[in-house]
């Protein structure tokens, strides 16, 4: 997927402004006002605008590779961010979406800025709304990919120690069994667990009984930690 965004964004350049020229007139033609369409010196101005967004065209398309390489950076970091990192960088794309849709300019202001010599403003519109939100969403899904994995990490280790208690528990129950074993008192005991002496056997019961809850709960608990990561091959 990476390979091929990259693709379609060193191309966005040529694509866009070869058709921008066509929108330009379609957007003039149908949105501006019947004196402005008629305009020879608004005509003139977008005459020029077109020419300067096909000069810009080399500066544009290197700004798109370099916001490329930069967003390639980001998810390289981002793959081995903490959570605390993950949800500043959060915050972030959230100003710099809200500041890129601002410049994405709809038909009529696109019109007006041709007709009006605004060719910086086309460009960044054009390069907000095919180039800075798309990377934008990109990193996005990332950083929700790998809160995920940090989720799951978590769960899994949480689960390996609760796995470690258990054994723990287990063996400390098998040590208290072969102290019982070599008691004398051991066959009434099992007979009658409540008698005085019997602290050993009674204690071993109630042992047995926790070791079967936390036991059901780890082998419910087993199957989601044990779910593969997600790829965060964004």
């Amino acid at each position: 997927m990476l390979t091929i965004m990259r693709f379609l964004l060193s191309k966005a350049g040529w694509l866009v402004i070869s058709f921008f020229a066509i929108i330009t007139v379609l957007a003039l033609w149908n949105e501006l006002p019947t004196e402005l369409r008629d305009s020879r010196s608004r005509a003139s101005i977008s005459e020029q605008v077109a020419t300067q967004l096909t000069d810009g065209r080399p500066a544009f398309e290197q700004s798109v590779q370099s916001a490329v390489r930069d967003a390639d950076d980001d998810i390289r970091r981002l793959r081995q961010a903490s959570r605390v990192e993950l949800e500043r960088v959060q915050r972030d794309i959230e100003r710099q979406r809200h500041s890129a849709q601002a410049r994405v300019l709809d038909g009529k202001a696109i019109a007006w800025a041709a007709a009006t010599g605004g060719s910086e403003k086309i460009v960044a519109s054009i390069q907000a709304q095919y180039v800075e939100l798309p990377l934008l969403d990109r990193t996005a899904r990332l950083i929700e990919v790998r809160h995920e994995n940090l989720a799951r990490s978590a769960d899994r280790r949480q689960f390996n120690e609760d796995v470690v208690k258990y054994n723990s528990l287990l063996a400390e129950r098998n040590q208290w069994q072969r102290q019982a074993s070599s008691q004398i008192r051991w066959t009434i005991c099992r007979r009658e667990p409540s008698l005085p002496g019997c602290e050993l056997v009674r204690r071993i019961a109630a042992r047995d009984r926790q070791l079967q809850r936390e036991k059901a709960e780890l082998e419910q608990r087993r199957a989601s930690v044990n779910r593969t990561l997600l790829v965060d091959r964004i």
